[in-house]
């Protein structure tokens, strides 16, 4: 399906907050882009089972563009990756991120932290 005619029928439903397109043949990543222009209030996103999925960088990207969702794909984003992929930190490390995980030398591998 075009990127145009997957979003461009969303125009108008700025309230939606679930939306499930498991299984409609989303290929691209961008595809997807327009999502949160034009349903912000989204929170529950279903895209499972499209070709789009497989893409490794899928659930980081979907959660950078879609900061407000919850649930992606039937399961609830942790609170991991919602500090490392929504808000205004862009990925970058965050207090959180480390509370969450213990030290910061562990969990990218460093000796003696």
């Amino acid at each position: 399906m075009s990127p145009a005619l997957q979003v461009d029928g969303l125009k108008g439903l700025v309230s939606l907050q679930t939306l499930d397109m498991s299984y409609n043949q989303v290929t691209k990543l961008e595809e997807i882009y327009g999502l949160r222009k034009y349903v912000p209030k989204l929170t529950t996103l279903n895209l499972s089972g499209n070709g789009l999925c497989e893409d490794k960088s899928y659930r980081p990207t979907v959660l950078r563009k879609m900061t407000r969702l919850v649930w992606l794909d039937g399961r609830k984003i942790s609170a991991s990756e919602a500090a490392m992929y929504g808000g205004d930190n862009g990925g970058a490390l965050t207090l959180a991120m480390i509370l969450e995980h213990g030290s910061t030398g562990h969990r990218f591998g460093v000796a003696g932290a």
